[in-house]
């Protein structure tokens, strides 16, 4: 898998091999010994992907990647303690007697059958998020309002594929009370394949944008795969959606006469819940007013403020959803207040440090147009309120398809706009940020350009080369950019410079 990923939950009894055998069509290619222990009587503790994460007990799944094929790894896996394997062929190398190999078709419609047999085993409420920016902290947001109360599971990171969901499916045990599963898309089938596995009660739409654009097409064809959700929920099921977006809004609208409720949240347009009184302006977060206005699904009547520890008025939005959530479920104010103000946020979302008297905010796990906007007006405002110069580090917007090049020359107009002291960007189509911004007015003196391998790597040290005490950094980019090593620089090389250390 793309990102490094810990074990959480105590290993505990999942599957017999039989029941694999049974609930996945597994035909058992290898016996285990001593004589006298049956395969199919062996109990599977976890299940796991990555041979480097397995602990005793587990079953091993073979699955294919882009770069590597779990084949070759199963060897390693039965060393580190797998009980068993799934596999579609027989390993490149013979692991040996004693090895209990399952054999199907396809090894990841098996994982995923497994994980539906395993939620289905607990009676707790589901929620299931998509959208096309911010879901990640939308989940996340939501997780924490919900754990001032309970016991709430939720994807790690972004493990909200069609691996990483069943994974997360795996860690459900019986002390939790509600599940909080993000739902990532990269085609038309793939959320309603992650629904049948998950069976969401309540679906959260956050909006629809351009990301996955050179996959799909059109905004659309991304619209229509993202409303697999709420097509997925049960009648009686709730949906929660963003209604200053026009496309989710239509969404809503054909939904109320199918689902049992429709909440809708928005900071533009009237909504079952809205915000009033924003405050943020900095990367100190944001407080907001919550209010429920007459005629409201959810009641009437101020809510209070509400404060995150995030920045920016798109964080509004997300916690928006997080309170209409929690409201759904039965929390009252109180307690979604106090969940929001301590937030457990996945990796490198608005992560923030000061080192050598520079505030750097590494936002760099992933970016799209509107994520990138909201970025850059957080890195002017920040400037404004703290003093100093704005520096922002920007990254390429992978799979915009057409729209790739008119999304980063706006970027770069933007980012002028802004009064940014100096941008510094990096990969190939980041060139046209940085072409537009001079072409717009930017200083060309301060505008800096890195492509090839070393790009990550000069960036970083241009950098450090022009940052003094006081000045903000923004670095941001798409997920394969792998921009957060800029960050990591940063973070080392300033706390050295400010300890007398000789840096990198």
């Amino acid at each position: 898998m793309s990102e490094t990923r810990a074990r959480t939950s105590p290993g505990r009894p999942l599957f017999t091999v039989a029941e694999v055998g049974r609930l996945t069509g597994a035909e058992v290619v290898g016996q285990r010994e001593p004589a006298g222990t049956r395969a199919g009587d062996l109990v599977l503790t976890g299940v796991e992907v990555d041979s480097r994460l397995v602990r005793g007990g587990d079953l091993f799944c073979a699955l294919p990647g882009e770069r590597v094929d779990g084949h070759a790894f199963v060897g390693a896996a039965f060393d580190r303690g797998a009980l068993a394997a799934l596999v579609s062929r027989d390993p490149p190398t013979p692991v040996g007697p004693g090895r209990v190999l399952l054999r199907v078709p396809d090894v990841l419609t098996a994982l995923g059958r497994l994980a539906r047999y395993h939620r289905d085993r607990y009676s707790l409420p589901v929620i299931g998020v998509t959208g096309s920016v911010g879901k990640t902290t939308t989940k996340d947001l939501v997780a924490s309002a919900l754990g001032a109360t309970k016991r709430v599971l939720k994807n790690q990171g972004n493990l909200n594929t069609d691996i990483g969901l069943p994974l997360t499916v795996f860690e459900l045990g019986p002390e939790h009370e509600i599940a909080c599963l993000e739902m990532g898309m990269r085609g038309p089938g793939e959320i309603t394949r992650l629904a049948l596995i998950a069976r969401p009660d309540i679906g959260i739409l956050t909006n629809i944008g351009p990301v996955h654009m050179e996959l799909l097409g059109s905004l659309e064809a991304i619209a229509a795969a993202k409303e697999e959700l709420l097509e997925s929920l049960p009648r009686n099921g709730s949906a929660v959606m963003n209604a200053d977006d026009p496309l989710v809004a239509g969404m809503a609208d054909r939904h109320r006469g199918r689902l049992g409720r429709v909440v809708t949240y928005g900071l533009d347009v009237p909504a079952d819940i809205t915000a009033t009184d924003i405050d943020g302006k900095d990367s100190a977060g944001v407080r907001f007013r919550g209010v429920l206005p007459q005629g409201s699904g959810l009641g009437e009547g101020d809510l209070g403020f509400f404060s995150v520890p995030l920045a920016g008025r798109h964080i509004v939005s997300n916690a928006l959803a997080a309170v209409a959530t929690a409201l759904l479920v039965g929390l009252g104010a109180d307690d979604i207040r106090r969940g929001l103000m301590r937030p457990d946020l996945s990796a490198m979302r608005q992560e923030t440090f000061t080192a050598g008297g520079v505030l750097v905010i590494n936002d760099a796990y992933n970016a799209g147009p509107a994520s990138m906007a909201a970025a850059v007006k957080l890195l002017e405002d920040t400037r404004s309120r703290r003093g100093g110069r704005a520096v922002a580090v920007l990254g390429d917007m992978l799979e915009l398809g057409d729209l790739s090049e008119p999304a980063h020359r706006e970027l770069g107009r933007a980012v002028t706009a802004a009064g940014i002291d100096y941008l510094v960007t990096v990969g190939p189509r980041s060139r046209d940020t940085a072409t537009e911004a001079v072409l717009f007015g930017f200083d060309s003196a301060r505008v800096t350009h890195f492509d090839g391998e070393r790009a990550v790597e000069d960036a970083a040290r241009a950098v450090l080369g022009l940052v003094r005490e006081g000045d903000v950094v923004l670095v941001k980019a798409s997920r394969g950019m792998k921009l957060e090593r800029v960050a990591q620089r940063l973070a080392t090389a300033l706390r050295d410079r400010g300890t007398g250390g000789d840096g990198p």
